[in-house]
C-alpha cells in the first residue's frame, strides 16, 4: 500500500474502576475497565503502489465492539505479589452492503493491536510480552495472563516472572465462537483462529523517570526468545 486513510465516529459507554495501592508496581487492589461502543460512520481511502490495483475508497459496514480488562494483584509475602488478569476485545459486524468496502479485509485502523510490554498501551494495544508492539493485529481475542512480582534485595528493583496465553481470531464473532477453543492456526498467518503462548520475566526499576523494564520473553510457533526495553513514562491518554 502507498497510503491507508481510515476514519471513524463511533458513540461509546464504559466504565473503570481502579483500587491499585500504587500507580506503578501495586501490590494490592484490582482493576476493572469496560467498554461497548457502536460505529456511526466510516470512511476508508487506499492507495497501491502497485497499478494493476484499484485504489480502494467508500465506507465500511458498521461494527460494534466490547472490551473487557481486570487485573488482581495480592500479596503472598512480604516481598511477593501475585498476579491475576484477563482481557477480551470482541467485534460484532454489521450487514455489509452491496456497496460497502469489507471490514474483515480492510478495517485495520478499528482492530485490536497485541503485543509490546508498555505498562499503559494506547488504545486499543494490548500488553502481550514477546510480541513487538502491535505486531498482531486481531478482530477477536481472549488473553489470561499470570505472574509474580517480585521485590529484590535492591531498592526499587523488582522481578517479575509471566505466562500469558491468548486466543486470537482474524474475522467475524460467529466464526471465531466457532473455533476459540479449538484453534488451529498459525497466528503470524493471520487466517486462521489461534492459539499463541508467552512466557518471560522483566526487570524493573523504578526511577524518577518512570518505570525501567527489560523483558525476556518466548512466543510459541516462531519459537524466539526476545529482549524488550521500555524506559519512562507514556504520553498517553488519561483514564
Amino acid at each position: 500500500m502507498n497510503k491507508y486513510d481510515f476514519y471513524t465516529t463511533e458513540i461509546d459507554v464504559h466504565y473503570i474502576q481502579n483500587s491499585f495501592d500504587k500507580v506503578f508496581f501495586p501490590t494490592n487492589g484490582f482493576m476493572l475497565k469496560g467498554s461497548i461502543s457502536r460505529s456511526l460512520k466510516t470512511d476508508i481511502h487506499i492507495s497501491f503502489y502497485n497499478s494493476d490495483l484499484s485504489n480502494i475508497s467508500g465506507s465500511t459496514n458498521n461494527f460494534s465492539k466490547l472490551k473487557l480488562e481486570f487485573e488482581k494483584r495480592f500479596i503472598l509475602n512480604g516481598n511477593t505479589t501475585a498476579i491475576m488478569g484477563a482481557r477480551t476485545g470482541l467485534t460484532f459486524q454489521g450487514y455489509e452492503k452491496d456497496n460497502d468496502v469489507s471490514f474483515s479485509n480492510y478495517g485495520v485502523g478499528a482492530k485490536y493491536f497485541l503485543g509490546g510490554v508498555a505498562l499503559q498501551p494506547r488504545n486499543e494495544n494490548f500488553v502481550f510480552p514477546g510480541l513487538y508492539e502491535g505486531e498482531l493485529l486481531a478482530s477477536q481475542f481472549m488473553n489470561l495472563n499470570l505472574g509474580l512480582q517480585v521485590k529484590t534485595g535492591i531498592s526499587k528493583v523488582y522481578i517479575t516472572p509471566h505466562f500469558n496465553v491468548a486466543s486470537v481470531g482474524f474475522h467475524n464473532f460467529n466464526d471465531y465462537l466457532e473455533n476459540v477453543f479449538r484453534a488451529k492456526g498459525k497466528w503470524e498467518d493471520s487466517i486462521e483462529t489461534s492459539f499463541l503462548l508467552s512466557s518471560g520475566a522483566t526487570l524493573s526499576y523504578n526511577s524518577l523517570l518512570g518505570p525501567v523494564n527489560l523483558d525476556l520473553s518466548w512466543v510459541d510457533n516462531i519459537n524466539k526468545v526476545r529482549f524488550f526495553i521500555g524506559i519512562g513514562f507514556n504520553l498517553n491518554r488519561s483514564n
